[in-house]
C-alpha cells in the first residue's frame, strides 16, 4: 500500500503544477477529472481499494487547500477544475462499486444441430471481493436453472486465496446439479497459486480438492459429454508444459469424427488458430479472463492493443466457430466495473 501512495502523493505535486497552468475552462476540468481517476484506478488495480480510498482522501484535502487559496486571492476560475474533477470522480467509483457488486445471467442460443445446455462461469477470484457464499449463491441460480453441464473457465481462485477459502469453495462447487457434471479449466492465476505462501503447492492442492468435490479437471484433457459431445480443456497459456489442439485430441484417443467439439480456453485470444485448426473442427470455445474490459479506460486499451481476432466480451463467430467470452461471475481483485457486469452464462446449443 504505501509505495502507492507515495507514488500517488509525488503525482499530486505533479498535479499541482500542471494545474496552476490551467483556468476553470473545459480543458482545466478535463485534465483535473482524468488525473483524479488515473490515480485512483491506479491505485485500486494494483493494490486494494482501502488504499485507493485512502488516496482519494488524500486527494481531496489537496484540493481542499488549493480551493481556499484561491478564495483567498479571490481567483475562483482556479477551483474550478478541482470541485468538477472531485464530484466526477467520485460518480465514476460510485457507480463502477455498486456495478461490481450485482450479478445478471446471461444467455446465448446456438444452433449445432444438437441439444446441450450450459452453465458457464469464469473468473470468481475467491478471497478477493467475491467469497465463498457469493459463491453459494451463484450455485443456487445455477441449479435452479436446471443445465445440461457446468463449466468453469479458469481463475476460480488466485494467489491471495486461502487454503480455507478454496476448500470451501470447492465443497460449495460439489452442491452444482446438472446432467452431466462440473469441468473445470485452470487460469493464468491458478498457475500462480501459492506464489504468497498462503497455499503450499497451490494448482496441485487446488486439483486435489476439487476433485474430492466431483469436479473434473481438464488440464489439456479431452471427455465426451452424451453421444453428441466432445469437450476439450485446455490449460492457460502461463503453464509451461500446455500443449497444441491437436496433441490433445490425438493423445486422447477420442474420436471426434460426427460430433460438436467445444473447448474451454481461458484467455480468448489468437482465435482464428483454432477456427481454422486442420486437424480439429471447433464448433464452440469457452473463455474468460478479460473480465469484459471491466472498466473505462480499460475497455479501450484492450480494443488498441487486441489482435483482429481477439475477442474482449459477448459471442463471435469466426468461419463455422462460435466464441463465447464471459465478462467474469465476479469483478476480481478491484471491485469496480462499469462497462459489463458479472455475470453467469447460460449457453443454449440446439
Amino acid at each position: 500500500m504505501f509505495p502507492f501512495l507515495i507514488i500517488g502523493s509525488l503525482l499530486i505535486l505533479v498535479f499541482i503544477i500542471v494545474r496552476s497552468t490551467f483556468k476553470g475552462n473545459l480543458k482545466g476540468i478535463l485534465i483535473s477529472c482524468g488525473i483524479y481517476v488515473a490515480i485512483a484506478f491506479a491505485i485500486a488495480l494494483y493494490s486494494t481499494i482501502a488504499s485507493a480510498m485512502v488516496f482519494m482522501v488524500l486527494s481531496c484535502l489537496v484540493a481542499a487547500v488549493e480551493i481556499i487559496r484561491a478564495l483567498c486571492k479571490n481567483k475562483f476560475n482556479r477551483f474550478i477544475p478541482h470541485i468538477v474533477g472531485i464530484i466526477l470522480t467520485t460518480i465514476y467509483f460510485t457507480h463502477a462499486f455498486i456495478v461490481a457488486q450485482g450479478l445478471v445471467i446471461k444467455n446465448y442460443d446456438i444452433d449445432l444441430g444438437a441439444q446441450l445446455k450450459i452453465a458457464h462461469i469464469s473468473d470468481t477470484h475467491i478471497g478477493s471481493y467475491f467469497d465463498v457464499d457469493d459463491l453459494r449463491k451463484c450455485v443456487d441460480l445455477i441449479n435452479e436453472n436446471e443445465p445440461d453441464i457446468v463449466v468453469i473457465t479458469g481463475d476460480l481462485v488466485d494467489e491471495n486465496t486461502t487454503l480455507t477459502e478454496m476448500r470451501e469453495a470447492c465443497e460449495v462447487l460439489s452442491t452444482l446439479r446438472s446432467t452431466y457434471g462440473t469441468y473445470f479449466i485452470p487460469g493464468n492465476h491458478e498457475d500462480n497459486m501459492g506464489m504468497y505462501k498462503k497455499v503450499k503447492n497451490g494448482y496441485q492442492t487446488l486439483v486435489r480438492e476439487l476433485k474430492n468435490n466431483n469436479v473434473n479437471v481438464l488440464d489439456d484433457k479431452v471427455c465426451e459429454i452424451g453421444d453428441d459431445f466432445v469437450l476439450i480443456g485446455r490449460l492457460d497459456g502461463d503453464f509451461e508444459d500446455r500443449s497444441s489442439l491437436s496433441k490433445i485430441v490425438s493423445g486422447s484417443g477420442i474420436d471426434t469424427t460426427g460430433k460438436k467439439v467445444i473447448v474451454l480456453d481461458h484467455r480468448p485470444f489468437n482465435l482464428r488458430y483454432v477456427a481454422e485448426d486442420p486437424d480439429v473442427d471447433v464448433d464452440l470455445m469457452l473463455s474468460g479472463h478479460t473480465h469484459g474490459g471491466q472498466i473505462f479506460p480499460v475497455n479501450v486499451v484492450y480494443k488498441l492493443i487486441s489482435k483482429k481476432d481477439d475477442i474482449i466480451y459477448g459471442m463471435a463467430k469466426i468461419g463455422d466457430t462460435y466464441f463465447i467470452v464471459n465478462a467474469g461471475t465476479s469483478s476480481g481483485e478491484v471491485p469496480l466495473k462499469n462497462m459489463v457486469k458479472n455475470e453467469i452464462v447460460f449457453i443454449n446449443i440446439r
